[in-house]
């Protein structure tokens, strides 16, 4: 009787999915009608088969059994899958349901369960719960009956490599001392690791040598940061040495790369969930005017340097004569390319009445002015009055006080001209203000040349004596002490 009941109903069903949706003559590629359509049959039910952690796991991993028994006969089940939805809203970052395909003895491709659970939870190889609702293809006579087989409870815990908050690199760069140094330290955004895995850092160029390291994770280094105490999920080259990838676990030699003293520092990138990494050579970022009256920039020699601002990828200055009529525009580099003038937001300050022409500036009011050039992701041309400060022991103070101000000269060949030195001092130094502190813009006069510290480190001392002045030829890039 229960037999005669099992074939009424499927074959009620199937006449009725037929009908809407006609014979199926690929049998290896059914349609599928919706889980709206399917139908249950008595007896027939997914059991789940316990928590599985994909860290162990095989191409497949089982997440439940179909009762077969219960089928018809003549009956075989096809195309199963499992729609799962997180059952922990708080931990969850995506509700959406995801199906993912089975086969009949409920075995899925772990590399679908994992990116199932990547997508609602994250990468974190923590135990992650769903709730799953299997269907299944039902087949007999080449009719397909969608049946629901049921809900199930689905814990799955996710593939991934041990992610630390923090790394160190260790090798030839510190003489492979094996201390925790700051200078070395790679950090990610400052977020779940698993969620930012990208780590990295920025060092100085060592110049022309290559460079050994492997990468240490902060928990394994002693409590005091004086030495590696584990090895053990060390980051080191892979076995067959790929290039940019690492193994995680110290199993292949150090990661080389070859430095070059054309860069002046190297960024280190290590992604911690893919076991990848890139180093990249950074040059400094430089400014370069031209215009009108610099032929265009036709030449190398046509390019007029700007100052970097110290610890600034981005700002610039210069003191310059500026001509009623001039045009001028900016570039990275000595030669065209991403060059931009009239595209940039102008602040003028000093009333040298710039206009925007097409793509370049262009002048309204002769004389000199103090320029200010941001390049970065917005662009700015700040102009300003050219005022430049005498600073410390020669004018008793290190402050930019109107007492500091050098003299302007009327024309562009003239001379900028410093108070009276008040002391005798062991250090002459000087800068213009651009409302940062005053030592990221300062130079001195050195060997009859104005020297712009830059982004460089402290500057020679030049000693002078109590009376003397400082005279500033900025077209000619020279100075001297008298």
């Amino acid at each position: 009787m229960k037999k005669s009941l099992l074939y009424s109903l499927f074959a009620l069903a199937g006449f009725a999915f037929a009908s809407c949706n006609g014979d199926y003559d690929d049998w290896a590629n059914p349609q599928h009608n919706g889980p709206e359509n399917a139908i249950t049959i008595p007896g027939f039910a997914a059991t789940a088969t316990g928590a599985v952690d994909l860290a162990n796991a095989g191409e497949q991993v089982k997440l439940f059994t179909l009762s077969e028994a219960a089928l018809p006969e003549n009956t075989t089940l096809k195309n199963s899958r499992i729609i799962l939805t997180p059952a922990d809203e708080s931990l969850a970052q995506k509700m959406d349901e995801q199906e993912v395909s089975a086969s009949s003895d409920g075995n899925v491709q772990t590399a679908d369960l994992q990116a199932a659970i990547v997508t609602a939870y994250g990468s974190k190889p923590v135990a992650r719960e769903f709730k799953g609702h299997v269907y299944s293809d039902v087949m007999s006579n080449g009719q397909a009956l969608l049946v629901d087989a049921g809900e199930i409870s689905v814990v799955a815990t996710p593939k991934a490599p041990f992610i630390d908050n923090a790394y160190y690199l260790v090798g030839s760069l510190d003489d492979w001392s094996k201390q925790r140094k700051d200078e070395y330290k790679l950090v990610n955004g400052g977020g779940d690791p698993y969620a930012d895995p990208v780590f990295s850092v920025t060092i100085p160029s060592p110049g022309d040598v290559t460079v050994e390291l492997k990468v240490v994770p902060q928990s394994g280094f002693k409590a005091d940061g004086s030495d590696v105490e584990s090895w053990d999920n060390v980051l080191s080259a892979t076995p067959d040495n790929a290039e940019g990838k690492f193994s995680y676990k110290n199993e292949g030699g150090n990661i080389t790369f070859k430095a070059s003293s054309d860069f002046s520092k190297y960024k280190l990138e290590f992604n911690m969930l893919e076991g990848t990494y890139t180093v990249t050579g950074l040059k400094d970022p430089k400014l370069y005017l031209t215009g009108s009256n610099y032929n265009w920039g036709k030449v190398e020699s046509d390019w007029k340097p700007l100052v970097r601002v110290h610890s600034s990828d981005t700002d610039f200055w210069t003191i310059i004569y500026l001509h009623a009529g001039e045009q001028f525009k900016f570039a990275p580099q000595a030669a065209w390319a991403n060059d931009f003038g009239g595209q940039a937001k102008v602040e003028d300050e000093a009333g040298a009445g710039i206009t925007v022409d097409g793509t370049n500036l262009k002048v309204g009011n002769a004389g000199w002015y103090l320029l200010h050039v941001t390049n970065g992701d917005s662009r700015v041309v700040r102009v300003l009055k050219p005022n430049v400060y005498l600073q410390g022991d020669a004018i008793g103070n290190w402050d930019c006080k109107a007492e500091n101000l050098f003299s302007v000269p009327a024309d562009e060949n003239g001379k900028f001209v410093s108070p009276a030195f008040v002391s005798n001092a062991k250090e002459l130094r000087m800068c213009v203000n651009l409302g940062t502190d005053w030592w990221k813009t300062e130079f001195i006069v050195l060997e009859g040349k104005i020297a712009f510290r830059g982004n460089g480190g402290d500057q020679k001392r030049v000693s002078v004596t109590a009376g003397q002045k400082a005279y500033l030829d900025f077209k000619n890039n020279t100075g001297e002490i008298k």
